[in-house]
């Protein structure tokens, strides 16, 4: 038996490939871009509960492909499939989790299979980098997309997207922008008309921003990850009497801003150094492991199974 991977979106994969590179060869199997088409005999590799899905219950090892968001509805149940803690996990033999509070709502679920905390593959790249205080200061502005599951799940950007306009500029910093890989079409229209560069890769926000500034992204603690600031976008229809957990509201990884005027005076706040204390927390809840091992480790609990 070998291991297979699935991942039908780039963002998919690369939560997965640091995995596929760190496993013996004579251990990886095939690397699929959808369903299979019929029984591998392999274990198979997931970030996504719809790759997850496509395997019809065929064994599977499963990660998430963000920072460990789960989300409650009504009834404070973490109902929905696509987050940590949900019930709709059918054929998963292993959860690799990304820190403790993922750990402990896939252990409640599904208390038979294994679970392992293995940190986040792709931030071992990051592990130990550090960088110069930047002289031209680059800001970039990103958004999630309008996913619906909840209000604290969709876009800020109609709200925010105000912040871009060059008569609302700030002389201190420059704004690039960036975007999840499903929300192109909500900014894409205004980056152009404000005349904000865009930066497609996720990869080159880390090496080439000074702060990040997005809303329900889990590229906030990404980037958090580097050591450098993040400032938080909330909307006027994120429910503060609502908790969630991580963003919402117990590990905010910066300074936070609740209208689109205060985001430029905020961004000069992070880039001085306030928001540095939550940072860290967040960081050190998210991340327990950032040493560069994580895709080993899941490599090493995954060959376990074979």
């Amino acid at each position: 038996m070998r291991v297979d991977f699935l991942s039908t979106e780039s963002h998919y994969r690369e939560h997965l490939q640091p995995i596929w590179d760190k496993l013996p060869e004579d251990a990886r199997g095939s690397w699929f871009r959808g369903r299979p088409n019929g029984p591998t005999g392999n274990i198979t590799v997931v970030s996504s509960v719809g790759d997850l899905r496509r395997l019809q219950g065929a064994p599977a090892v499963f990660m998430e492909h963000g920072s460990g968001y789960s989300y409650v509805n009504e009834n404070g149940e973490r109902w929905h499939p696509s987050y940590a803690g949900s019930p709709a996990r059918d054929g998963v033999v292993l959860f690799l989790n990304n820190h403790e509070l993922t750990q402990q709502l896939n252990h409640q679920a599904h208390p038979h299979v294994k679970s392992v905390v293995i940190g986040t593959p792709k931030m071992d790249a990051w592990s130990g980098k550090t960088w110069d205080t930047p002289k031209d200061p680059v800001a970039v502005y990103s958004t999630h997309w309008n996913c619906t599951v909840v209000p604290e799940t969709r876009s800020a950007h109609k709200e925010f997207r105000w912040a871009l306009r060059p008569e609302d500029w700030d002389d201190r910093f420059t704004w690039n922008g960036h975007a999840h890989p499903r929300a192109w079409g909500i900014v894409k229209n205004d980056y152009r008309n404000f005349y904000i560069p865009a930066i497609k890769q996720f990869t080159d926000v880390l090496n080439q921003a000074s702060v990040y500034v997005a809303d329900t992204t889990s590229t906030l603690y990404e980037f958090a990850y580097t050591g450098k600031p993040v400032v938080c976008l909330n909307a006027s229809f994120y429910r503060r009497d609502v908790n969630h957990g991580l963003r919402f509201w117990d590990y905010i990884p910066g300074l936070q801003a609740d209208k689109w005027q205060d985001v430029a005076q905020t961004v000069v706040r992070a880039l001085h150094g306030e928001g540095e204390e939550q940072r860290a927390r967040a960081v050190d809840m998210v991340y327990p492991i950032r040493d560069g091992s994580s895709a080993r480790r899941a490599a090493d609990a995954i060959c376990e199974l074979l």
